[in-house]
């Protein structure tokens, strides 16, 4: 009875030791992981060599928690960074790849800058990101360059890609396609080449293609109205593209922005389908 008395009192004891430890590895490892996020954050101030406003200056600093600090936000429960938003803030210096540790991160928006360098490849690993925006309105603003790699199409919850006024190079990768949750993919104005890949026609989800201003070159599918159901936004404008603009276009049901000028489409005439394109929709409305 004794006996049976203290083995339970042995078992109770571990339990608790148990539970006790499994608390504190899960404190160690939440603190870690703030600690991390804390130091990919000031490897970005580092990074900044012009700062109007002072936000690093005054706010960034390792004497208050990130969760507190301008253009953060954080997860109420585990405290770590879900969302990094320091756009329009005019600020100049370059990404550093310590950025990718944000293993926690949504929301990357770096846009409206003076940003310039290449775009560590590190960023293109951040498997939690939805939305990743490096554009700006002015090439006079964020110059990044480098080229868009294949490991963008692991980032498989990507909702948009926002990539527009740089200078980035090279080709669209294949692996872009393989995002089947995208809905806004905007390269416009940038420096990339060669044929579109064609399975991005077929990314049901997309609402907003833009990709004017490059030298791309492709043809259009035959039945886009059906490769693009959900299409609202499609600017393909001053680029490479060829072919014969289908007529199927304009039984695209979401379409109410289109621009093809500045290509070599044979015959239709590009302003005279957006122009038919507005007409539909005007009257559908």
């Amino acid at each position: 009875m004794e006996r049976n008395l203290s083995l339970s009192m042995i078992t109770v004891s571990l339990t608790h030791c148990l539970l006790l430890c499994l608390v504190v590895a899960a404190a160690a490892a939440a603190s870690s992981n703030i600690t991390t996020d804390e130091q990919a954050l000031l490897a970005l101030k580092d990074h900044i060599t012009y700062d109007p406003t002072n936000i690093f200056a005054h706010n960034w600093t390792s004497n208050t928690s990130v969760c507190t600090w301008i253009g953060i936000t954080c997860d109420v429960n585990s405290h770590r960074v879900t969302a990094l938003d320091i756009s329009q803030f005019n600020l100049q210096g370059t990404i550093p790849p310590q950025l990718g540790n944000l293993s926690s991160l949504t929301t990357l928006n770096l846009s409206h800058n003076k940003l310039s360098g290449s775009v560590p490849s590190s960023i293109y690993t951040m498997h939690t990101l939805n939305f990743l925006d490096f554009t700006d309105n002015s090439s006079l603003f964020n110059n990044l360059s480098g080229a868009i790699p294949k490991e963008i199409g692991n980032l498989t919850r990507l909702k948009g890609i926002y990539l527009g006024d740089n200078k980035l190079h090279g080709e669209i990768p294949h692996e872009i396609a393989n995002l089947r949750n995208l809905e806004d993919l905007e390269l416009g104005i940038n420096n990339l080449v060669s044929v579109l890949p064609a399975p991005i026609f077929n990314m049901s989800t997309l609402k907003v293609l833009i990709l004017i201003n490059n030298s791309l070159s492709g043809s259009l599918p035959s039945r886009i109205d059906l490769s693009l159901p959900t299409v609202e936004v499609l600017n393909l404008a001053l680029n490479r593209f060829f072919g014969t603009i289908p007529s199927s276009i304009t039984n695209a049901s979401k379409l109410t922005v289109l621009e093809l000028g500045g290509n070599t489409f044979s015959g239709f005439n590009p302003n005279t389908i957006e122009i038919k394109i507005l007409k539909l929709k005007w009257k559908s409305t």
